[in-house]
């Protein structure tokens, strides 16, 4: 997983 997919992850995270 790229640094990417985690800064994803955390959004979703946020978002949810």
């Amino acid at each position: 997983m790229s640094a990417v997919g985690g800064l994803q992850g955390a959004v979703n995270g946020f978002g949810k």
